[in-house]
């Protein structure tokens, strides 16, 4: 699926993972992804950014330095496919998969830091909250400087499910 980076999925994304993983089919991303992608990444004072960020704003004052990253270079996922229908998890775990396929290559090249692309969704098939069940999730990118940035260490603390792609520069 991705070579050569370590993968960290939650109990609440594995049965998506493995329904996305079945088919080796990369969905087209919609155009507003697929725009941020192709524009890629910069690097700036050490960190990485995407090069066209969905936040033009800077992060809130009250987020340390990782936070802020985080927050900078997050992407939402969003589809017309309704909540009601399952398959919705699933297609927004493959457009995380091929931002993550697209983008780590390139991510290693501007640093000699781990790289760390996370996808997570709204809620898991089994554990649907009806109040809160919608059909979006998020892609975030990180530099992991400390033990604590890495969200593989601690994935299966989070509810949503979850899955984390992790690669280094060689």
């Amino acid at each position: 699926m991705l070579d050569g980076v370590e993968i960290a999925v939650n109990a609440a994304m594995e049965p998506v993972f493995r329904a996305a993983a079945a088919d080796d089919c990369e969905p087209g991303l919609p155009s507003d992804l697929e725009e941020l992608v192709r524009a890629g990444l910069v690097r700036s004072g050490g960190r990485l950014y995407f090069a066209r960020p969905e936040h033009k704003t800077p992060p809130p004052s009250p987020l340390d330095d990782f936070e802020s990253e985080r927050w900078v270079n997050t992407i939402h996922l969003d589809t017309q496919t309704p909540a009601s229908d399952p398959s919705w998890r699933i297609e927004l775990l493959r457009h995380g998969l091929t931002v993550a396929r697209r983008l780590l290559p390139q991510a290693i090249t501007l640093t000699r830091l781990p790289v760390q692309i996370v996808v997570s969704l709204q809620s898991a098939p089994d554990g649907v909250d009806p109040e809160l069940d919608f059909a979006t999730g998020a892609v975030h990118l990180a530099l992991i400087r400390a033990p604590h940035d890495d969200v593989a260490a601690h994935i299966d603390g989070f509810g949503q499910p979850v899955i984390a792609m992790t690669a280094t520069a060689r």
